[in-house]
Order: structure tokens, then sequence, then C-alpha cells
């Protein structure tokens, strides 16, 4: 039984249940093993929490990375991301992004200090790539428009965690497509309305 086993097991009763309800027995019944089995790989379930939130950050940040190298263009780009959110989010429940913000600051500070670095420097670069390509209008100031999105992505997961009936990735392609319907050209939104109609 490797760390990745166990991470993978505990990522999906910590989203499904949150962080506080789950303990290192249930992660163990979980993989059909012993605690010290888990003990052997980590020390506490904080370590597990601790090494979720860094697995999810690396692997965001590799797969934005991977996005912007086959995307076809800016919204493309935008929409792979979203499906690449949509895949690692889907079984995901509020209470898990309440849990972190409650029992876990370091980590919930860790995750914000990512989103205004890497997050936003994707935001910023996506723009600029869209006004290259035509896709979005030139007019707009991109580190102002930048900066207010970022903010509706945190706004979005502070919304997420508050409620019950919306998930995660409803609300993302939400806030994606109000985000692209007020920046794109009237080339940019008839591709947009394409993709969507593709979906």
């Amino acid at each position: 039984m490797n760390k990745e086993i166990i991470l993978e097991s505990a990522r999906y009763l910590f989203f499904e249940r949150g962080t506080k309800s789950v303990n290192m027995d249930d992660i163990a019944a979980a993989l059909g093993i012993s605690k010290k089995t888990i003990y052997s790989h980590f020390s506490s379930k904080d370590e597990i929490v601790a090494c979720e939130i860094d697995t999810h950050i690396s692997d965001h940040a590799c797969g934005v990375e991977r996005v912007k190298s086959v995307s076809k263009n800016a919204i493309d780009e935008l929409r792979l991301i979203y499906q690449m959110d949509m895949e690692s989010h889907q079984k995901m429940k509020p209470i898990f992004v309440s849990d972190i913000q409650k029992y876990y600051p370091d980590c919930w500070k860790k995750l914000q200090d990512f989103f205004k670095t890497c997050v936003l420097n994707t935001i910023v670069e996506n723009m600029k790539r869209g006004q290259l390509e035509g896709l979005y209008r030139l007019t707009i100031d991109v580190e102002f428009i930048a900066s207010q999105y970022f903010h509706s992505v945190f706004n979005m997961i502070e919304f997420f965690a508050q409620q019950r009936t919306r998930s995660f990735g409803d609300l993302e392609k939400e806030l994606m497509y109000y985000h692209l319907n007020g920046i794109g050209t009237s080339k940019g939104i008839k591709y947009l309305d394409k993709i969507k109609f593709e979906k």
C-alpha cells in the first residue's frame, strides 16, 4: 500500500463527508487495511489533509501547463481548464471547503497564496492570448479585469461552501461564461456559443 493510494481514498472521504467527520479508522476501513499501515506513511490525519492540499496545488499547476500546450485558443484553454476542474472536483461537497476554512487555516492560506500567484497569472496570460487571437476585446484593461475575475473565483468558492444545492462545476461554468461574454469580441462570442452548443 503506497501513499498515493491512501491519499486517493482519503480524498474521496474528505470530499464526501468533510475532514472533521473522517478519522484514521474510516480511512483504514475504506482501504481494508490497518491503521498501522497508514501510520507508516503519515503521522496523523492532519498530515494527510496537508498532503492532499499540496497534491491538489501541484496537480492543478501541472494540468494548467498541459492545457496551455494543447488548447486551440484562449477560450478553448478556459474550457479545458474547466473540464479538468470538473474531473477533480466532481465528488466534492461544500462541507469539504468549509472544513478546510474552519479547521485548517494554514492549508486554506496555502490555497489562497496559490490562487494569488498561479491562478491570477493564468487569467492574465489567457486574456493577453485571447486579445492576440482576436477573441477578447483590445479595449479592456487586462490587469483590472483579471483581478476582478480572480476575486469572483474566490467569491464563487465562498458561495459554494455556504450552500448545498449547486455543484462546484455548475458554479464554475456559470462564472466562466459570465466572464467570457463580458470580454469577448463578436468572434469570441460566436466561438463560445459554438462550444456551448456542442456541450
